[in-house]
């Protein structure tokens, strides 16, 4: 088995760079707030016929069909059941809409004072591609999730599929 150290360039953070900490079964991941459209209360999804395990449904929100990713699934992780707590996160980018389904938000907070613990050891067994760093944040080991690497992925799966009605 071939094992590669991830080697993109490290990135310097600022008191600009802010992330949102929520919670997949009993870890922490993070996103960049800039990319993040919106976060809403879980609603009831519709069945998307032909969707990989990851599709946890699709919504109409605000006139437009957001396909909903259970982020737990693309991470390999147990599923919990949907609770007060659970959100959606929801993000555009170049007219493509997904929600990720996430256990509960934990924080919104700034990356200049987070030790940075480094970069994750990717090869073909941990699927780490999707994983942009890893951070010391308030005690808490969370990874922050490269969304610019996972969007692309998704968008390929729900190119042509269509909400039954």
């Amino acid at each position: 088995m071939a094992v590669k150290e991830n080697k993109s360039t490290q990135k310097n953070y600022d008191d600009e760079d802010q992330v949102i900490i929520f919670k997949l079964h009993d870890e922490f991941f993070g996103f960049d707030i800039l990319l993040i459209t919106e976060i809403i209360e879980v609603v009831t999804m519709n069945f998307v016929p032909r969707a990989p395990d990851i599709v946890a449904g699709a919504i109409n929100h605000h006139g437009k069909i957001v396909t909903i990713v259970n982020l737990a699934s693309v991470f390999h992780l147990p599923s919990t059941e949907i609770s007060l707590h659970s959100k959606i996160i929801v993000i555009v980018k170049n007219s493509f809409s997904v929600g990720f389904l996430v256990d509960g938000i934990k924080e919104i907070t700034s990356l200049s004072q987070a030790p940075e613990e480094g970069r994750p050891v990717v090869d073909a067994e941990t699927n780490n591609q999707y994983i942009e760093n890893i951070f010391l944040l308030n005690n808490t080991l969370c990874k922050l999730v490269d969304i610019e690497s996972l969007l692309p992925g998704l968008k390929e799966y729900f190119e042509g599929i269509t909400v039954e009605h």
